[in-house]
């Protein structure tokens, strides 16, 4: 063989390498693309966490128009002993309590509508 059909021969083998390599790559549609970017990019990382930030904010703020509701609960033991001339004698007393407490906003102004209002427009402007 002559020394051109020897290159061109070893040019064809690793021609080959490369392309079957190359056609091995992973076709990616923009979609992936771009949802790729959401999950390594850190400013857009970063920008999703401002939103949810905002989002929580929202939920705080909006809990004040809710009712609130509070609860109790409490026992006692008390033990009393008394000494006549010739005995001790000893009793026991116990006693329980519970409570249950609401509260309902009524009207304060508009304070915390607005308040609710200012929250989702946070979260558009994040």
């Amino acid at each position: 063989m002559t020394k051109h059909i020897k290159f061109f021969i070893t040019f064809l083998l690793f021609f080959n390498m490369f392309i079957g390599n190359a056609l091995a790559e992973e076709v990616l549609a923009w979609q992936d693309c771009i949802g790729e970017a959401q999950k390594n990019h850190p400013n857009l990382i970063s920008a999703q966490e401002s939103i949810k930030e905002k989002e929580a904010s929202k939920a705080i703020t909006t809990s004040g128009l809710l009712p609130q509701i509070t609860g109790n609960a409490s026992g006692r033991t008390a033990k009393t002993s008394t000494r006549t001339d010739d005995e001790m004698r000893s009793s026991t007393s116990n006693s329980y309590s519970y409570g249950v407490a609401g509260t309902q906003l009524i009207f304060d102004g508009f304070k915390t509508i607005n308040d609710v209002r200012a929250a989702s427009e946070n979260i558009k402007a994040a």
